[in-house]
């Protein structure tokens, strides 16, 4: 009895990870339209920190506790975070931050180097598990998190609302 309810508790887990790519996939396309990439972007990113950070102190502190169900929730609204912003916004941006004399070739080499960084964090997540332990993987990755959300502060313009003309005038450093 134990292993049928384990496997439809990770089946469950499953189809609420794919509930939340869904609805995350679903929210950004409408609330891109409203509020801009960029600061969807810091949201997706201080989501995913948060949302990977509690999941740490969760692991490290509550596992005692009555709160069976918050790793599958934490776990799912970090899927939901990154689905909202992280994840497809390099891919929907492509044709605005490159310039139009390289808009074709940055394009296709920037989709080949997510895709293959993407391949390379999953290739490589067992052996981080392995080696540091699932908490001090999930640190990693928090903290990496925060420092892409850093960067899209610092470094990534809003382009919502602005002609390609004007974004490349941004990256020139022109007014």
């Amino acid at each position: 009895y134990t292993n049928h309810t384990n496997n439809v508790l990770h089946l469950l887990s499953f189809c609420f990870v794919g509930l939340g790519r869904f609805v995350g996939a679903i929210t950004i396309s409408f609330a891109s339209r409203w509020c801009g990439r960029r600061i969807l972007g810091m949201i997706s990113g201080l989501g995913m920190a948060v949302t990977l950070g509690a999941l740490v102190v969760y692991m490290k502190y509550g596992q005692d506790s009555s709160l069976d169900w918050f790793p599958v929730v934490a776990l799912v609204l970090y899927i939901f975070a990154s689905t909202f912003g992280f994840l497809p916004l390099p891919f929907s941006m492509l044709g605005e931050v490159f310039p139009s004399r390289i808009r074709a070739s940055g394009s296709g080499a920037t989709s080949f180097i997510g895709c293959c960084a993407s391949f390379i964090a999953l290739k490589m997540y067992p052996d981080m598990k392995a080696a540091w332990g699932l908490e001090n993987v999930f640190t990693f990755y928090a903290i990496v998190s925060l420092i892409g959300t850093g960067f899209v502060y610092l470094f990534l313009p809003e382009t919502q609302g602005k002609t390609l003309q004007e974004v490349e005038r941004h990256f020139r450093g022109e007014r």
